[in-house]
């Protein structure tokens, strides 16, 4: 059982599959006692029962007792997600620097392939039951916590990358993300986020080469040049990262991954997989001032990567701890979502 009084719920307002369960959830942890925070848009579309749920579904829930999530989510201590992976990825961007403590993450698959998750819809109120130490049916706390393999719920914990963006003397500063504000002329400028999959730093297109200079802890590594290099954690291992014939990482080793999307003028770059303890720096030396780049940090936090600028990536030290359904071998549990979710050394 854990203990948790401040919950945050995340929703995509789109998806229309989840919001019986959500509104029933946030309605449950109401009648508990429990302070709920939504996101401006999903409470935006709370108040409107004819997209969000008809009125019957709403009239139990106490909008104004709902706090949005702006400068106070730093008091959350639980996020529940009902979505894919996507929602976990845009969880992740919603505590993008180290100012913001991750608080754990409970998250319920309803996408379609939901690899990061390990509870589906229909586990919603057992785990909850379970988790917040409510009463419930003995047989289905022993499926839960006590079955033939030693099921439990634990906390893991999912690396990120801690990424450093230095603007050349002069360059504009254009971030596209809600989370952000961008399109600002600096003298110089730094931004700081974290990515849980992976940052992408590539030409604009792939009829353009970029040209990077790599360094690792200062030191000089090689210059690349090719369409872009990515760099992955253990759980973006899975994803651009195994497109490219990367290695997939154990969620239990804390590394970054190393690869080049396309060698051209590179032939030489083979993939690495680095401790997540050193400091990675990527420069972009393109010899034509007009040759603009841009990084991509897990899918769609994208930048402008000029001539000059540098990015410095590391390992984080801003986990996102995400409660999960495991085994006594959480290395079983592992090779299994590799083969039922990705259908991977099938044979």
């Amino acid at each position: 059982m854990f203990k948790y009084t401040k919950v945050l719920l995340i929703v995509n307002p789109f998806h229309k599959e989840s919001h019986p369960v959500f509104l029933q959830t946030l309605i449950t942890l109401q009648s508990k006692g429990l302070k709920c925070f939504l996101e401006k848009p999903v409470l935006a579309k709370l108040l409107d029962p004819a997209s969000f749920g008809s009125y019957e579904e709403t009239e139990h829930i106490d909008i104004d007792a709902i706090e949005p999530l702006i400068t106070t989510r730093e008091e959350v201590e639980l996020a529940i997600a009902f979505g894919g992976d996507g929602t976990i990825l845009h969880f992740s961007k919603l505590y993008y620097n180290s100012a913001f403590p991750a608080p754990d993450l409970l998250a319920f698959n309803f996408g379609s392939l939901g690899y990061l998750c390990s509870f589906e819809v229909e586990d919603v109120s057992c785990v909850l039951r379970y988790i917040f130490g409510w009463k419930f049916d003995k047989i289905k706390q022993e499926k839960l916590v006590e079955g033939p393999e030693g099921i439990c719920i634990t906390r893991m914990k999912r690396q990120r990358l801690a990424i450093n963006l230095l603007k050349a003397e002069g360059s504009m500063f254009e971030l596209q993300s809600f989370h952000f504000e961008g399109g600002k002329s600096l003298e110089a400028c730094t931004a700081e986020f974290n990515a849980l999959n992976e940052i992408n730093l590539t030409s604009r297109t792939a009829l353009e080469n970029v040209k990077l200079e790599v360094a690792i802890n200062g030191k000089y590594l090689t210059t690349y040049e090719g369409t872009g290099l990515v760099f992955s954690t253990p759980t973006g291992s899975t994803s651009y990262n195994l497109s490219l014939h990367g290695s997939i990482i154990h969620n239990d080793v804390e590394c970054i991954g190393m690869i080049a999307i396309c060698n051209t003028a590179s032939i030489s770059m083979k993939p690495l997989i680095l401790p997540a303890d050193i400091e990675i720096t990527v420069k972009n030396v393109s010899d034509d001032p007009e040759a603009i780049s841009q990084g991509i940090c897990d899918g769609s936090l994208i930048f402008k990567f000029n001539p000059g600028d540098t990015v410095c990536i590391s390992g984080s030290k801003s986990y996102i701890p995400q409660l999960m359904k495991t085994r006594r071998d959480p290395t079983k549990d592992w090779m299994l979502r590799l083969k039922e979710k990705l259908s991977l050394f099938e044979y």
